[in-house]
């Protein structure tokens, strides 16, 4: 692993971004899934910063069409391995994700994560203080009209709920610019070691996001889809409770 990564081996910058080939599910639940390539101009500002960019993922992952020698493509690599995919994520600066399983050894190592192409808005928030997010744009599925992230978050829980096939609404990816953004002020923040607090908006979002959760706890659609009767339901409000992260400015200010 050496020879691809001894020049810049103190500042590497894990990314993995889901799509629907681990689990095989294109055509069920494909909201969660990205497209890598989306990632590209993000990919270049992080290179040209001086940091060694490392694609975490399966093997049967789309490859990038990204040729940057500070760029890794590791699915394809003969190095992969469970092992491998542990200890890069071990040695990275900080992790760039989806949501998506591998996030959780991210903050099992108590990395600084940027979650990108969100489309859980509760049970997988950004978690630590200096955590950041940005969400995937909501659509009505009967009349393909865009809903703001407010009035996504003020639906019943059954469509927050994980379990749950998500009936009336669809999501799109972010776009390139929007994930180059979030990268932007992310390393900028990560650079002056998260000395940049929270600001105004980023406050506001929080205190609507935290009301929220508080009303769904008491909130009866029905059996199945209260939140009090979810199986994870413990889980999910400890997780949400011990969450302290926010989304980033540069979205906030174009969606809330």
């Amino acid at each position: 692993l050496n020879q691809f990564i001894t020049k810049r081996q103190n500042k590497i910058v894990c990314l993995h971004v889901r799509d629907g080939s681990y689990r095989n599910d294109f055509n069920r639940k494909s909201y969660r899934n990205s497209n890598i390539e989306k990632y590209n101009r993000a990919i270049r500002y992080l290179t040209d910063k001086g940091y060694f960019v490392i694609r975490l993922g399966d093997k049967h992952s789309k490859k990038t069409k990204v040729k940057n020698r500070y760029f890794f493509d590791y699915p394809f690599s003969k190095f992969r391995s469970e092992a491998m995919d542990l200890y890069l994520i071990k040695i990275s600066k900080f992790y760039i994700g989806t949501q998506s399983g591998i996030l959780d050894t991210a903050y099992m190592f108590n990395k600084p994560i940027l979650t990108t192409n969100m489309c859980e808005l509760f049970c997988n928030c950004p978690r630590k203080k200096y955590d950041r997010g940005i969400f995937k744009k909501v659509f009505l599925k009967k009349n393909k009209k865009q809903v703001s992230i407010l009035n996504f978050m003020s639906a019943s829980y059954k469509y927050h709920n994980p379990d749950n096939e998500n009936e009336n609404f669809y999501f799109k990816e972010n776009t390139e610019n929007e994930i180059y953004l979030a990268v932007k002020e992310f390393e900028k923040n990560f650079k002056n070691k998260f000395k940049i607090k929270k600001s105004g908006i980023q406050k506001k979002f929080d205190r609507i996001h935290n009301d929220r959760y508080k009303n769904i706890f008491y909130e009866r659609e029905d059996y199945q889809n209260s939140l009090i009767n979810s199986v994870d339901s413990i889980k999910m409000i400890r997780m949400f409770k011990a969450s302290s992260g926010t989304l980033c400015n540069s979205y906030l200010k174009n969606n809330l």
